[in-house]
């Protein structure tokens, strides 16, 4: 449930209006970064693949500093908000190290597929079709 409220809240990330709510434009700024971090560690090592591979106890550490991201985000607070999301950083570093411990490999390079070597060719048996008006 936490992950869903922060990915959300993190998504919804747009440039602030004017006038312009202070807390608002750091939040946005904090989290655009947090937003960085997370496309990075999830471009190397998969969407939420390393979540998966650690134990429980550090899996609950890092969903709890996600939560206090959320929370502190609604709080309204600079200075809670700049730490939540300075330790939501250094947890993904931390999953990151694990890994890196673990021997976890990364996740290869996705190659785009040609798509003219998908379309049929002549050497495609070709299916005839009843007319429209039978």
């Amino acid at each position: 449930m936490v992950k869903k409220s922060v990915k959300k809240l993190v998504s919804g990330l747009k440039q602030p209006e004017f006038p312009m709510n202070t807390f608002e434009v750091f939040m946005n700024s904090r989290l655009l970064e947090l937003l960085v971090v997370k496309r990075d560690h999830e471009k190397r090592w998969g969407i939420n693949r390393l979540i998966e591979l650690v134990d429980s106890e550090f899996r609950i550490k890092v969903w709890r500093q996600a939560e206090r991201v959320f929370d502190a985000s609604r709080s309204g607070d600079e200075v809670r908000l700049d730490r939540a999301v300075t330790g939501m950083i250094k947890a993904y570093g931390a999953l990151e190290a694990w890994a890196i411990e673990h021997g976890v490999s990364e996740m290869p390079d996705i190659v785009a597929v040609d798509r003219k070597s998908t379309r049929l060719n002549s050497s495609h048996l070709k299916l005839s079709r009843m007319p429209s008006s039978a």
